[in-house]
């Protein structure tokens, strides 16, 4: 059982508002061209442990005195991003409606029943609040195959700077960092569209 992508036609409402949020949090000066826009159909027992998770981070913060304020309200949802590469849609031709079992693909690696980044630690995945952190990985001949999973967190409790390592460290916070998130909990990981790029 795989999640499923859509790919967003030009004109799309949605295609437009996810191409401006691509856009505007890139710390490049310089456009990018976007290739294309896939939608994430995530299955229902992805959608049900998401929201699960969004539930057990807002018991959490009632009974947290470091407790963000939106935790209490949503869990502290934010939009982050995963960049990686994605080889297997390089061409408009392939049309996705599932994932592939290429294993050079960051994209298809990722959108698991549970959120799986190569460069996960055990226990925390990292995700960025700019579209272009993190690239890595090349294609055949040099030529890049730039993808970024555009995510829905719920980042919960996240330490203040002030706060030491070692109290963040005591099961105190749902998260760490502010521009480079790192998520405790893969069920709190949202993947909602895969843009690919040039």
């Amino acid at each position: 059982m795989v999640s499923m992508q859509l790919e967003l036609e030009t004109g799309d409402i949605s295609r437009n508002v996810v191409k401006t949020i691509f856009h505007t949090t890139s710390i490049w000066k310089q456009g990018r061209k976007i290739e294309r826009i896939l939608k994430v159909t995530n299955l229902p027992e992805v959608l049900e442990k998401f929201e699960d998770y969004r539930e057990m981070v807002k018991k959490h913060a009632r009974s947290n005195s470091k407790r963000h304020p939106r935790s209490l309200v949503d869990g502290n949802e934010l939009l982050r991003f995963y960049v990686t590469t994605m080889p297997c849609c390089t061409s408009n031709d392939n049309k996705m409606t599932e994932l592939c079992c290429n294993a050079a693909c960051g994209v298809c690696r990722l959108i698991q029943p549970v959120f799986r980044a190569d460069d996960a630690k055990i226990n925390e995945t990292r995700l960025s609040a700019s579209s272009n952190t993190h690239c890595k990985g090349t294609g055949r001949r040099g030529e890049e195959n730039k993808a970024v999973v555009l995510c829905r967190v719920i980042a919960g409790t996240v330490p203040d700077v002030a706060d030491s390592a070692e109290g963040s460290k005591m099961g105190l916070f749902d998260s760490y960092g502010r521009e480079d998130l790192s998520v405790i909990n893969r069920h709190g990981i949202l993947p909602c569209f895969v843009i690919t790029y040039s």
